[in-house]
């Protein structure tokens, strides 16, 4: 993907799985985002999961992370892959040949173990690229896009060294 420097990038981190999860996930490993000014944004505590459809597989989809990215240098960027460690639910195959046993290796039975599996995200490269140098207006400072700034005091007049609060 190719952005401006200081312009916004979005990042998701989806688990996709076709698989029972066990229990808890837990983080192995989380990205790096060198080269960037980043802000985490809020998710979910509790993973959601929704359907998504494939290449005619259907698959359970959670959302893991979201961050805000905003390059502050040019050139090819990487993002670290995120690692995380997901306990999966695989049926116990005893293979004794025992038809009592057989029997009760029935999925219906639930003869299953878990099995720590590390999902683990692409690596993202980003081209930033320097801001357009042509028409620049003047008194342009960097700064992209439509800014307001408002400001607000709690108290209209004030006795000499009474404080204030001040709100942008």
């Amino acid at each position: 993907q190719r952005v401006y420097k200081g312009e916004q990038v979005t990042v998701i981190y989806k688990l996709y799985t076709r698989l029972d999860i066990a229990a808890q996930m837990s983080v192995s490993k989380l990205p790096s985002y060198q080269g960037f000014w980043a802000e985490e944004l809020e998710t979910s505590p509790n993973i959601v999961f929704s359907t998504e459809v494939i290449d005619g597989k259907q698959f359970r989809v959670g959302v893991i992370k979201k961050a805000a990215l905003f390059p502050s240098q040019t050139g090819e960027l990487a993002l670290t892959p995120f690692e995380l460690k997901v306990p999966i639910l695989v049926k116990k195959n005893r293979g004794t040949g025992n038809i009592f046993d057989d029997f009760f290796d029935d999925p219906f039975f639930g003869r299953r173990e878990t099995y720590d599996y590390t999902a683990k995200s692409n690596i993202v490269k980003i081209t930033s690229l320097e801001l357009p140098m042509g028409n620049i207006p003047p008194g342009f400072n960097g700064a992209v896009g439509e800014f307001t700034l408002n400001a607000k005091i709690d108290k209209p007049q004030i006795k000499a060294n009474e404080p204030i609060a001040l709100k942008l």
